[in-house]
């Protein structure tokens, strides 16, 4: 746990533009905020939510570490193994602290504002549920995207990089139209998105969990 925990800190301190953007994307939308807030209230008065760009950071961390610190680390004297563990726990801090924020400052600041607020995660469902709840469903959506992204990019220097990304395009694009196929991607998203809120939690933490795992030996065949 404690080289697991050195890695994951080592992690957090190397991924200054994932800050950098994300706190880039923060002040304008907040510039939105308040702009909002000294003009006259009607309908079409709506914005993003604010909170919402902070789930730019574990995804941006997600891109950042894999592709930037995964060389550093090793040349370091760490296992690959313990940036594997090391980025898991990384991962969980940013889905855990984005879940926070996103949560509180929608309770203590958005319901109370005069203008209209598009929260994805209201959009989501995940506000129709108690504090407890709703944080542990950004979470654990937080945590499966995060475990998509890191190993996505993880395999972008490899043929079947390419092979997957030609795939997500082939569901997008041939999946849609086709009503059988549709079904399958609707099927998915409600899985971990919409659907009930138990399977939501479970599927999207178990896929995380699996996908983590499938990456295990795409970084032990990863050219240093």
């Amino acid at each position: 746990m404690s080289k697991s925990w050195t890695i994951s800190k080592l992690n957090l301190k190397q991924i200054k533009p994932a800050y950098f953007i994300t706190g880039l994307v923060f002040i304008l939308m907040l510039a939105s905020y308040i702009t909002f807030l000294f003009v006259p209230v009607n309908a079409d008065n709506s914005t993003v939510s604010l909170w919402n760009t902070i789930t730019l950071l574990p995804i941006f961390a997600a891109i950042l570490i894999p592709s930037n610190n995964l060389r550093k680390t090793i040349n370091l004297g760490a296992k690959r193994s313990d940036f594997l563990k090391g980025s898991v726990l990384t991962y969980i801090i940013l889905s855990a602290l984005t879940a926070l924020v996103i949560v509180i400052f929608h309770f203590a600041v958005d319901q109370y504002l005069k203008f209209g607020v598009l929260d994805m995660f209201v959009a989501f469902g995940f506000f129709s549920h108690n504090v407890i709840i709703t944080f542990i469903q950004i979470f654990a959506f937080l945590l499966f995207f995060s475990a998509f992204v890191h190993t996505l990019v993880m395999t972008q220097d490899r043929w079947y990089g390419w092979l997957i990304d030609l795939l997500i395009i082939a569901i997008i694009s041939v999946f849609t139209p086709i009503t059988i196929l549709r079904r399958a991607l609707v099927w998915f998203f409600n899985l971990i998105i919409f659907g009930n809120t138990a399977w939501q939690i479970i599927s999207c933490i178990v896929l995380a969990a699996i996908i983590y795992y499938l990456s295990k030996p795409i970084l032990n065949r990863k050219k240093m």
